[in-house]
């Protein structure tokens, strides 16, 4: 779990690294104006995709570890799924005429940016339930690279649609290598593994988490864009920047959700020598590793943070900086709940929450972005955070408690001879 972990967490922080990298030459080389645009084309484009991807990851995270001669049929199933919904999006994105902001880039290299970004975000989770979670920080290291060398190359031109491109193009080639790397080699070869009892529940599973994975999507990409419409292309540069940082957070958050669902799931089927306290300490134990330092960071120094952009994105951004990290805890919570959800296999309950939630934070948002700018979204975050984190609590010390309680009645392994 801690290997699988590592390589996750060190995946998103090098993501993060670059993508942090990848804006500050972008707010040096273009104006703040097209530095805007390009964000909101972008959001646009992730916020399609991330629909499109069905929140397949925790699909794969519980049940491909055990899935043996059923590894095809699920993999093969999660992609189609995933490429004719990228398409459907993106065709409906832009029939319906919402596709107005991509001017400035081709519609063919939208589409394919939408199809791309679907499967790069299940990607990472393929890669982790067949135990190849060492290759995810080289894979997203790989594409952070091509996208900060073109981002360069195109410099010489001050349009959103060189900075699209420097974005888009780069996810298209490496979706398609891992693409055939995941389908060529580690399907055939994973499935020859021994396999784990069918379970049942996936219908109801996969339902609850395309839902999930609706709202999640919704609460990451809407704000970018409902901020670009309410107050134009300059504001929304200076709030994605702030806002990108809290969500490659919870990235991180997600990292070891996933982690722990795929460990644990492995070896609840394999023996009954199951510790599920261990890995939920581990889990627990983790994620304090990640929370405290980056809301002690984004809420005590957000100034420093966003000057690297320039000093009109600390002026204009710090609060909501701030604000973010201040959410991080509540949003720790909410994720260790997702975790117990997870592998009981209720995710409705937990669809629940998470819509509670979307509705306080982004009808908030709308509501405040108009009179506190920059900083009604944020503030709403926060409050929306703030109230999922108490309605979930008691759940959460109920099956932490559970765990405790199933560790101390699970037998221990007896080998030959008796020794324990």
């Amino acid at each position: 779990m801690v290997r699988n972990a590592s390589a996750l967490m060190a995946s998103t922080v090098a993501t993060a690294a670059a993508g942090f990298l990848f804006w500050v030459v972008a707010a040096r080389f273009f104006p703040a104006a097209t530095v805007g645009r390009a964000s909101a084309l972008i959001s646009a484009m992730t916020l399609l995709a991330a629909l499109a991807q069905l929140n397949l990851v925790s699909l794969f995270a519980r049940f491909l570890p055990t899935a043996g001669h059923r590894t095809r049929w699920i993999v093969f199933g999660g992609y189609a799924a995933s490429a004719g919904m990228a398409l459907l999006m993106a065709a409906g994105y832009l029939g319906f005429g919402l596709g107005t902001g991509t001017a400035g880039t081709s519609v063919p290299l939208f589409v394919l940016a939408v199809v791309a970004g679907a499967q790069l975000f299940i990607q990472d989770g393929v890669l982790a339930a067949l135990g190849k979670a060492v290759w995810v920080p080289v894979k997203n290291a790989l594409l952070a690279g091509l996208r900060l060398t073109l981002l360069v190359a195109l410099a010489s031109g001050a349009t959103a649609g060189r900075i699209f491109v420097a974005w888009a193009a780069p996810a298209i080639a490496v979706a398609l290598v891992v693409v055939y790397w995941v389908v060529f080699r580690l399907v055939p070869a994973h499935g020859r593994t021994p396999a784990g009892p069918a379970g049942g529940g996936i219908a109801s599973f996969v339902s609850a988490e395309y839902v999930n994975g609706l709202i999640s999507n919704a609460v990451s990409f809407v704000p970018p864009v409902l901020v670009a419409t309410a107050l134009g292309d300059v504001a929304s540069a200076h709030f994605y920047l702030p806002w990108i940082m809290g969500v490659s957070v919870t990235t991180l958050l997600w990292n070891l959700v996933t982690s722990y669902v795929v460990t644990a799931s492995g070896s609840k089927a394999a023996s009954g020598a199951h510790n599920p306290r261990a890995h939920l300490d581990r889990l627990v134990r983790l994620g304090l590793l990640v929370v405290v330092p980056s809301a002690l960071v984004l809420t005590l120094a957000p100034g420093p943070l966003l000057r690297i952009f320039g000093p009109e994105y600390a002026a204009e951004g710090a609060t909501a900086l701030r604000l973010i990290g201040l959410a991080l805890p509540c949003t720790a919570v909410v994720l260790l709940y997702a975790a117990f959800a997870t592998m009981a296999k209720r995710m409705w309950p937990l669809a629940a929450v998470q819509l509670t939630a979307a509705t306080v934070f982004l009808a908030g948002a709308a509501l405040g972005v108009g009179p506190l700018g920059t900083t009604g979204p944020a503030l709403a975050y926060l409050v929306a955070q703030a109230g999922a984190a108490l309605l979930v609590l008691p759940a959460v010390v109920r099956h932490h408690r559970a765990a405790t309680a199933a560790t101390a009645v699970t037998p221990v392994p007896v080998v030959a001879g008796g020794t324990p």
